[in-house]
């Protein structure tokens, strides 16, 4: 009998973006994942992976969590089954990451495996901050610690240097500030605290050695957080800390430090396996075929329903395949051989443009639940036939106020339901602060609350060409 392989691979400290493409590879290879709690559920979602087959163990899917011996344990069972597994870890698997332990019991079993490394929130979570661990002629060294020991007990023994980086110490914060002033850091030392890094919900604190520890306690700090001591803790430039309460933050990191808030969040229609179906249907039997997917969700949840039957229409020598955007057009060469088609100008009003005003054969037209009807009436009278599949729509997010608002310098807003979510969670103290948007709809939905807003484009989009139009 044969044997598979492991890959234990460092994801980075969240975002499915920031994965190494060495990693990215391997689950791509992947027959069994078995990934970390703190990587967010959206993770294979983040990087348009099909994950139809594999099976994916995340640690936290039982309660008690698995421990790491069960995870060891799950990792040789596969491997013994001729299964290639991908151990998914949080940052880099060397860094506080226990990767060598799994790579030891690995090894005593026989089984091949190979280390691939990833960002670790150490490196990473400071820089994507607007923090450089080092800097010329102030900031010559950088040191990596745990705040607690393997046995829970505080970690008293901390290297010196420039700039100090924490992990896992939320919990002795207090007692790990006493170690510091003892050790003859200044009181004044400047501290910053990324709780949540790159993740939804991130926070920021910042203050002196000697009170950040009452900060934190009044912020009500939680866990995973990053503790950064030292000359890193100073700003080197200046940007501005954005509160950004869109879907998808990957088009607008220019505009500042973001910090992700969502507003919304996707819920897919109860009847969307079904409204797919029928819509196949229909299209097997169409003399030619347009179909116009306007958001990456849509998408998402369209491939997910039709499965292998897509297969066929693909291949159809009459099939015109449009994107509204750049980042579904992404996804939809995941998942198409045909070419994909993205107007000049983004969203409904590119579209109407791209098409002719008499098209034959059948147009199938993939939305959201909220979208306008605006467009399919459009479109109507152009094609012989036309389906509007409604998959999904946008709901206010559940975690949305259960925190106090961050600081922050702007907020920024993608869609007017975005606009009535934090109005209905925080009142106009949502929006005390700059207020930015991405179009006219949600301009004007500010305006009805007596809010004048900023409209900064950060360049085209799928946020600001599919979003929109849905109201």
């Amino acid at each position: 009998m044969g044997v598979g392989i492991v890959f234990i691979v460092g994801a980075g400290p969240g975002p499915g973006d920031l994965i190494t493409v060495r990693g990215l590879r391997a689950l791509e290879k992947a027959d069994v994942v078995i990934a970390d709690e703190l990587l967010p559920r959206s993770f294979f979602d983040d990087l348009d992976l099909r994950m139809t087959g594999v099976l994916v163990i995340r640690r936290d899917d039982r309660d008690p969590a698995l421990s790491q011996d069960e995870v060891n344990d799950l990792l040789v069972q596969h491997a013994l089954a001729e299964k290639t597994v991908v151990r998914l870890k949080g940052g880099d698997p060397g860094v506080f990451g226990r990767g060598w332990e799994e790579a030891e019991r690995l090894s005593q079993q026989g089984i091949p495996w190979e280390i691939i490394p990833g960002l670790t929130a150490g490196t990473a979570l400071p820089a994507l901050a607007g923090l450089s661990l080092t800097h010329r002629g102030e900031a010559r060294s950088v040191a990596l610690a745990t705040g607690r020991l393997r046995e829970g007990e505080l970690n008293v023994d901390l290297p010196r240097a420039d700039s100090l980086v924490l992990y896992m110490s939320v919990s002795a914060l207090e007692a790990l500030v006493r170690r510091l002033v003892a050790d003859g850091w200044p009181e004044q030392t400047p501290v910053a605290v990324i709780e949540r890094g790159g993740l939804e919900w991130e926070r920021h604190l910042r203050g002196a050695l000697s009170e950040i520890a009452g900060i934190a306690q009044q912020a009500r700090l939680q866990s995973p957080a990053l503790i950064v001591v030292g000359e890193a803790a100073r700003e080197r430039v200046q940007r501005p800390t954005i509160l950004f309460t869109g879907l998808d933050p990957a088009n607008f990191r220019t505009l500042g430090t973001l910090l992700h808030w969502p507003a919304l969040e996707i819920a897919e229609a109860p009847d969307a396996a079904e409204q797919v179906q029928d819509a196949l249907d229909a299209a097997r039997s169409a003399a030619a075929l347009t179909v116009i997917f306007t958001s990456k969700m849509s998408a998402r949840v369209f491939f997910a329903a039709a499965g292998g039957q897509w297969a066929d229409l693909d291949l159809r020598s009459d099939l015109r395949i449009i994107a509204a955007g750049p980042g579904t057009a992404e996804l939809l060469r995941r998942h198409c051989v045909g070419d994909v088609t993205i107007p000049d100008v983004p969203g409904s009003e590119g579209i109407i443009r791209l098409l002719g005003e008499a098209e034959r054969g059948h147009c199938v037209l993939i939305q959201g639940e909220q979208a306008s009807e605006a467009l399919e009436q459009e479109l109507t009278g152009r094609f012989d036939s036309i389906t509007r599949l409604s998959l999904h729509r946008a709901v206010t997010h559940p975690q949305l106020g259960e925190m106090p608002l961050p600081e922050h310098d702007a907020i920024y807003l993608t869609s007017p339901s975005g606009v009535r979510a934090y109005h209905e969670r925080f009142g106009m103290a949502a929006f005390e602060r700059g207020v930015l948007c991405i179009g006219e709809p949600t301009r004007a939905a500010l305006r009805t609350l007596g809010i004048d807003a900023k409209v900064v484009h950060p360049g085209v989009s799928d946020e600001s060409s599919e979003t929109q139009p849905t109201e």
